[in-house]
């Protein structure tokens, strides 16, 4: 155990996000130990939900409904349930019957395994997360008599690298996104959250924005929305330039306002300050064609451009994305990272800055944000907000 613990601390040093370093931490155990998989979930404050966070193995296999869980809940059981309730070190199962909880029910099927361990990562008796470690044989490193101390140790190490990170922070937003009532609440829920992992609160120069693509519509285009309570005062002035795109801005009270012609500044500055006051979201639509979210969602990769205006000034052409509504300025940077789950992109997400920046600072975290999230807000897109959502894109 201790050359295994040595081999994660030496890693310590990497320039990497909490949720790679986790990573990279189960994996050393996966090898250390040959099982065939192993996750982390983080739990929340109030013990009623779990959330996977990494997985090594065979991560493809968990269940999009078992990527959330809530526990105690009338049903099936799952297996964190049974973590969180249980008074030993570990939870276990050993092959002879069939598991008791469908998460792991599901995984001995789909894998093959013929063992289950989950222990709970604790802090001053409260657990804040479970490692699971699952084997395809009945005998072996988990068969032998110091593997309960081993599970402890590793347990420990676990722990001391989930509880002063953002990671707990994911939990916060997957859970609000789960109980959000409608689309825009959903997408408030995410902005928010984004910023709160991601920047300072009091940070003014910097916000963030959702597109979902709509590229198989008659015309591929894209709903933006922006979470107008982060934009300032200098991000409310009128664009200098402007495609003249239509403007849908919805406010919490669930009332609705649009504009599709040329918007005056005092009249541009009342409407924010409307929208502002109400706490709500400013959708608005934008032409695939030309646009920066095109390139990412095609490349499938992030595009960064840390200065937009010579961008424009050499190659003479305005990303309609960007310049879409004259309601406030376009950034000065702008970084653009494509929403995906495995093979399926379905829109992008954009971190922009009224002052230049290369993004450095932010770049590694917004990638962690998004792969932690992307899964659940696309299950959410087709489930629950599916006929709001598919309105949206027609």
């Amino acid at each position: 155990v201790s050359s295994l613990i040595q081999k994660i601390s030496d890693g310590q040093t990497e320039k990497k996000t909490p949720t790679q370093i986790l990573k990279r931490c189960i994996d050393l155990v996966v090898a250390d130990c040959q099982a065939k998989f192993a996750c982390i979930q983080v739990v929340s404050v109030d013990s009623q939900h779990a959330l996977h966070v990494t997985t090594s193995g065979a991560g493809n296999f968990i269940k999009d409904e078992h990527r959330f869980q809530q526990l105690n809940k009338k049903g099936a059981p799952v297996a964190a349930s049974k973590v969180i309730a249980s008074k030993a070190e570990f939870y276990e199962w050993k092959g002879d019957t069939e598991p008791e909880v469908v998460d792991w029910k599901h995984l001995a099927e789909s894998l093959q395994l013929k063992a289950l361990y989950a222990v709970p990562l604790k802090v001053k008796g409260q657990a804040i997360g479970i490692l699971t470690l699952g084997f395809t044989d009945r005998v072996g490193t988990h068969s032998h008599e110091v593997w309960p101390t081993y599970l402890k140790l590793i347990g420990a190490n676990m722990t001391s690298r989930i509880k002063d990170t953002c990671i707990p922070k994911y939990m916060d937003m997957v859970q609000d996104l789960y109980e959000a009532p409608d689309l825009d609440s959903f997408v408030h829920y995410i902005l928010t959250h984004f910023r709160a992992v991601l920047t300072h609160q009091n940070s003014t120069h910097t916000w963030f924005r959702i597109a979902l693509a709509a590229d198989k519509a008659a015309v591929p285009a894209g709903t933006i929305f922006d979470d107008v309570t982060q934009l300032n005062s200098a991000t409310g002035a009128a664009a200098e330039k402007s495609s003249g795109g239509r403007i849908g801005l919805t406010t919490g009270a669930g009332s609705k306002k649009s504009s599709g012609g040329s918007i005056g500044l005092s009249e541009s500055h009342k409407m924010l300050s409307e929208v502002q006051a109400a706490g709500g979201i400013m959708r608005s639509y934008a032409p695939l064609k030309g646009s920066i979210m095109k390139v990412s969602i095609q490349n499938r990769q992030q595009v960064i451009i840390p200065d937009l205006q010579k961008l424009l000034n050499q190659s003479g052409r305005v990303s309609h994305d960007l310049f879409n509504n004259r309601l406030f300025k376009p950034p000065t940077s702008v970084l653009v990272f494509p929403l995906r789950v495995k093979q399926n992109v379905y829109g992008a997400l954009y971190c922009m800055s009224s002052v230049r920046s290369d993004f450095a600072d932010i770049n590694m975290r917004l990638r962690e944000a998004s792969d932690t999230s992307s899964p659940h807000i696309l299950h959410l897109l087709n489930t629950k907000l599916k006929d709001e959502y598919e309105m949206t894109m027609r």
